[in-house]
């Protein structure tokens, strides 16, 4: 059974040692189970932790977090092209580095969401913009399978989603 401590908020961190006490891998409080709540069964393995003022796709690239439960899996990925220009229409930066002119914006320190959305206001425009997208297989299986269609902009709603997808017995039974 996964425990959860209260400093986590829900997440199972917990490590049972001996087996009438559960010690928090953050806080390192050695409880004994019944100072727990049962938590969630599903595994989270966390590739890229969501930064401070970052819920934008902007600021990920690749795998973001895979999440297992029971024989399932879901891989959550930053994907798509990032293409964003000058009031004169020069590419400025593609999601890898600066082109052309260069991005003085990010010289000056552009570094959260509210920032990167006040962009227009300052005469950029986006050509292209990534996404959060869901891939799924059995754990017995080699191949990822792409969820057609369904692609989110936040990391919060990227791992709601997924949490959402993993759990749903009707969706794995198609």
């Amino acid at each position: 059974m996964n425990k959860v401590c209260e400093c986590f908020l829900g997440k199972p961190v917990l490590k049972k040692v001996p087996i009438w006490h559960w010690v928090c891998s953050k806080c390192k409080h050695l409880l004994p189970d019944n100072d727990l709540r049962r938590s969630t069964d599903i595994k989270l393995d966390i590739q890229q932790a969501k930064t401070t003022g970052h819920q934008d796709s902007f600021w990920y690239d690749g795998d973001i977090v895979l999440l297992t439960y029971d024989n399932r899996e879901v891989l959550v990925v930053a994907a798509g092209e990032i293409k964003l220009y000058n009031k004169d229409g020069e590419l400025v930066h593609d999601g890898n580095k600066e082109r052309g002119p260069g991005f003085p914006e990010f010289k000056r320190g552009l570094d959260t969401d509210y920032q990167l959305n006040k962009l227009e206001d300052l005469g950029y425009t986006w050509g292209n913009n990534n996404w959060f997208e869901f891939f799924w297989r059995q754990e017995n299986e080699d191949t990822w399978n792409d969820i057609m269609g369904h692609v989110v902009y936040s990391y919060d709603e990227a791992l709601d989603g997924a949490k959402t997808i993993i759990k749903d017995d009707e969706w794995w039974k198609k």
